[in-house]
C-alpha cells in the first residue's frame, strides 16, 4: 500500500481546470491497470501535468492522473520531531519521508515490552494490536492461550489484561515507533504498524516477566519485539533463552544498547550485546550526527545508532513530551524493521537486521562506534528491501511438441506490486504462467515486475519447441535439434526421424547453414558443378556472403555438393561467420590442417569440441560431420 506523499516534499503547485490549487510530484503519473490497480510512470516533468496526463491517457488508452501531493494530516508537533525530518541539519535524521513514500508499516506488528501503554492516548488508541480470537471482558480464555480476556495484550506485572502504563516510558516508546497520523500531536516512524502492548516493567523490569512477555509476543504473532531495557551480565539465562527462541521463530529483536557511555566489548549490556544475528543493537545519536554522550557503543557488539536525544512523543494523560536515551533510539529501529517486514515478509530476522545495518548512513563522527559506523536510515532500508531482483526461467527451455512450458519468476525478491508476462503477444498476470505449445515454434516471453516504488524491471526468455523426433529423444544433441527444428533450420529426414548420425554432404550442409543464418537469395551462379543440385540456391547464397567457398583451390569454381563435409571443413565455414581471433592450439591432431586457425578459434569460443571425450584433446578433422554434430555447431554459433 502506497503511503501519503507529504506536503513538504518538493512539488509543483498548479490549478487543474475547475479545481482548487494542488501540488503534484514533477514528472510522476499514475496509470490505471487492467486489473484495477495503479502503477507509477514518469514523463515530461516540464509539461503542465494535467495536460501531460491527458496526452498519456490517449497513449495508454486508460485513466492517467498526476501524482498529487497530499497534505500530511497536519499532526501539529511533526515539525518538532527533528529525528524524522531535521530542518536544522538536513539529512541528519532517519529519512522518514523517503520511507513513507513506500510504506508506513502496514501489516506489521511491533510488540512493545515495556512499562505498558496509555491505551487511551490519542496517538496510540487506534494503533493497538488486538487479539481477534479473544472476546473482551467475558472472563473466559476464548483462545486457550492461558490469558483471560487478553484482547489488547497482557500486564505481566499485575497479571491482568489491562497493560496500562504507570510511568510513561512505554507510552513514549510506543509512540515513537508507531504513533498515529491523526491530526493531533506527534507521529511515529511506522504509523501504519500495530502495537502489541505487553507490560513487563513498573519502575524496573524483572527478567521473568520480560521473558514471559517475549514468549507471549512470539505466540501472538509479533513481527518485531522492541526491548528498550537491559542489564547484566548475571542472571539473564531465562531471558536469553526466550530471546533466542523468538529469533529462531522468526521475530526480529531490537534492543537498546544502554545509557552508560560504556564500551559494550568490556562492559556488556544485555540483550543488546548478545551476538545473535536476529538482534539489532541500537545506540543513540544527537542532532549533529554524533554519538550521544550517554550512549553505550561497541564496534562489534552494537549494530548502529539512531537519534536518541530530545525525542518527542506521547506522555501519560494525553499530552506530549520529550526524553533522551537509547530507549527511544530502539523504537525508531523497531519501526524501520516493521516497515521492512511489512513489505518483505519473506525476509528472516537476520536478513532484516542486515538490511538496516547495510543501509545505515555512515558518518565520520560515528566511525568505530558500531558495526555499521552509521545512523539508522529508514528510507534507505525500505528502498533496499523494496528493490526487485528479478529471477526468471522458462522450463523446459528445449522441448518437443506438444509441450507445456512454465515461465516462472516466483524466485524473484523485493516488494513486487505487479507481475505481467507477455508471451508471443498475449499477456498474463502473475509470477508464474504455464502455456501449452502444440506445434514446433520459438516461444518468446518477457516478464515485467513492478515494485512498490513504481520502478519496473524486465527480462526476456526464449523456449524452443521442436518436432518430436523419436531418434534424438535421448541424444546428447536433443537441445540442439529442438532448437534447429523450432527455428526452421531442419525438418528432419522423415515423418518423425532426424537421422542424427548420418553424414552430411556439402550441399545438405549449405541448406542447414543458410536457414540458420538467414542468408538471402543470390542471382549469381557461384559454381559450375551444382547446376542440377537441389542445393544450388543455398550454395549461391552462402557464397555471396563469403561463407561457402569452392572445393578446388585456387580457382574454387566447383563446390563438390555431393562430397561429405568434414569436421575441419565445417569449422572453416562457421569460422567465417565470426570475427577472426588468435587462439592457442586446442588439439593435437590438426597441426597440418589448413583449418587449424578456424578450429582453434571456434574451440576458444566454445563452438568446437573434441572428438574423444572426456579428454577431448583430438578433433578428428578429416572425419565426416554428422547431421547432429553440424546442428550443434550451428546452435553454438548463431543460436
Amino acid at each position: 500500500m502506497r503511503a501519503l506523499i507529504l506536503a513538504f516534499l518538493v512539488g509543483v503547485s498548479l490549478v487543474p481546470p475547475g479545481e482548487t490549487e494542488v501540488a503534484v510530484a514533477p514528472g510522476r503519473f499514475l496509470v490505471r491497470e487492467v486489473t484495477g490497480g495503479w502503477r507509477v510512470v514518469t514523463s515530461n516533468a516540464a509539461a503542465d501535468p494535467f495536460v501531460e496526463a491527458e496526452r498519456l491517457e490517449k497513449e495508454f488508452g486508460t485513466d492517467v492522473v498526476p501524482d498529487v501531493i497530499l497534505e500530511f494530516a497536519s499532526d501539529p508537533l511533526f515539525g518538532a520531531q527533528w529525528y524524522l525530518r531535521n530542518s536544522e541539519n538536513p539529512g541528519v535524521d532517519v529519512g522518514a519521508t523517503a520511507a513513507w513514500d513506500l510504506t508506513t508499516g502496514e501489516n506489521a506488528v511491533i510488540a512493545v515490552i515495556d512499562s505498558g501503554l496509555d491505551i487511551s492516548h490519542p496517538d496510540l488508541a487506534d494503533r493497538l494490536w488486538t487479539n481477534v480470537d479473544e472476546v473482551d471482558g467475558n472472563g473466559v480464555d476464548d483462545d486457550g492461550n492461558g490469558f483471560v480476556d487478553d484482547r489488547l495484550g497482557w500486564d505481566f506485572v499485575a497479571g491482568d489484561a489491562a497493560p496500562q502504563d504507570e510511568t510513561g516510558h512505554g507510552t513514549l516508546v510506543a509512540g515513537v515507533a508507531a504513533g498515529a497520523i491523526n491530526g493531533v500531536g506527534t507521529v511515529g516512524l511506522a504509523p501504519g504498524a500495530r502495537i502489541m502492548a505487553l507490560r513487563a516493567c513498573s519502575t524496573s523490569c524483572a527478567v521473568s516477566r520480560v521473558a514471559d512477555a517475549v514468549g507471549y509476543a512470539v505466540a501472538a504473532g509479533a513481527d518485531v519485539i522492541n526491548l528498550s531495557l537491559g542489564g547484566g551480565p548475571v542472571g539473564l539465562d531465562p531471558l536469553e533463552d526466550a530471546v533466542r527462541a523468538a529469533g529462531e521463530a522468526g521475530v526480529v529483536i531490537v534492543a537498546a544498547a544502554g545509557n552508560r557511555g560504556a564500551d559494550l566489548g568490556s562492559s556488556p549490556y544485555y540483550p543488546a550485546a548478545w551476538p545473535y544475528p536476529f538482534i539489532l543493537s541500537v545506540g543513540a545519536s544527537d542532532r549533529t550526527d554524533e554519538l550521544a554522550t550517554f550512549s553505550n557503543f561497541g564496534e562489534v557488539e552494537m549494530d548502529l545508532v539512531a537519534p536518541g536525544t530530545e525525542i518527542l512523543g506521547p506522555e501519560l494523560g494525553g499530552g506530549w513530551a520529550d526524553d533522551s536515551g537509547t530507549s527511544f533510539s530502539a523504537p525508531l529501529a523497531a519501526a524501520t524493521a516493521a516497515m521492512v517486514r511489512g513489505i518483505r515478509p519473506d525476509l528472516d530476522p537476520a536478513e532484516v537486521v542486515d538490511v538496516l545495518v547495510k543501509t545505515a548512513d555512515a558518518s565520520p563522527a560515528l566511525t568505530g562506534s558500531s558495526v555499521s559506523g552509521g545512523r539508522l536510515d529508514a528510507g534507505a532500508a525500505v528502498e533496499k528491501a523494496a528493490r526487485i531482483t528479478l529471477i526468471a526461467q522458462g522450463t523446459p527451455t528445449f522441448a518437443t511438441a506438444p509441450a507445456s512450458i512454465v515461465f516462472d519468476a516466483s524466485a524473484s525478491t523485493g516488494a513486487i506490486a505487479d507481475a505481467t508476462w507477455t508471451i508471443d503477444g498475449a499477456t498474463y498476470s502473475g509470477l508464474s504462467v504455464t502455456i501449452t505449445v502444440a506445434e514446433p515454434r520459438v516461444v518468446q516471453a518477457s516478464v515485467d515486475l513492478t515494485g512498490m516504488d513504481g520502478r519496473t524491471v524486465s527480462r526476456s526468455l526464449t523456449a524452443y519447441v521442436g518436432r518430436a523426433f523419436a531418434d534424438v529423444v535421448h541424444s546428447v544433441f536433443f537441445e540442439d535439434v529442438a532448437w534447429a527444428s523450432a527455428t526452421g533450420v531442419t525438418a528432419g529426414c522423415g515423418p518423425d526421424q532426424f537421422c542424427p548420425d548420418e553424414a552430411v554432404t556439402r550441399g545438405q550442409a549449405a541448406a542447414l547453414i543458410r536457414r540458420a543464418v538467414g542468408a538471402g537469395f543470390s542471382p549469381v551462379d557461384a559454381f559450375s558443378d551444382d547446376d542440377d543440385s537441389e542445393f544450388e540456391e543455398d550454395l549461391a547464397a552462402l557464397a555471396a556472403i563469403g561463407v561457402f567457398k569452392g572445393c578446388n583451390p585456387p580457382t574454387n569454381d566447383r563446390v563438390c555438393p555431393e562430397d561429405m563435409l568434414t569436421r575441419a571443413q565445417a569449422a572453416g565455414i562457421l569460422y567465417r561467420l565470426s570475427a577472426p581471433v588468435v587462439a592457442p592450439d586446442a588439439f593435437s591432431d590438426d597441426d597440418g590442417s589448413v583449418f587449424e586457425e578456424a578450429i582453434d578459434g571456434l574451440a576458444q569460443a566454445g563452438v568446437v569440441r573434441g572428438c574423444n571425450p572426456p579428454a577431448n584433446d583430438r578433433v578428428c578433422p578429416e572425419d565426416p560431420i554428422t547431421r547432429a554434430q553440424l546442428v550443434a555447431l550451428l546452435h553454438r554459433t548463431v543460436g
